[in-house]
């Protein structure tokens, strides 16, 4: 599995993070943290990927060992600091995923 992740903040009062977890529940919500297994630092090499300001970050992450989980979600978490809806418009969250056959 490859996880190609970008992540942009166009403006000085933005921030945003993403994290990836892992389950085996079958009734685990994407819409709650409940019932998930954070694995992003198994995955990124981090507790998360994050970006603050008007900056932008890139990469491409695999899980290349056989897993055994029913289900993967991710999470990205956009904030704007200052409270402002025009900075909100300036973030720019992509993620794009590919399983090798």
């Amino acid at each position: 599995l490859a996880v190609h992740v970008r992540l942009t903040t166009g403006d000085a009062n933005n921030a945003a993070y993403c994290k990836i977890y892992a389950t085996l529940d079958s009734t685990a919500d994407d819409t709650d943290d409940l019932y998930w297994v954070d694995i992003s630092s198994d995955v990124f090499g981090a507790a998360q990927l994050s970006v603050t300001g008007a900056d932008s970050t890139e990469g491409i992450y695999f899980i290349d060992t056989p897993t055994t989980v029913l289900k993967y979600c991710i999470k990205i978490v956009g904030e704007v600091i200052d409270g402002g809806a025009a900075a909100a418009a300036d973030q720019d969250y992509e993620i794009f995923i590919k399983k090798s056959s």
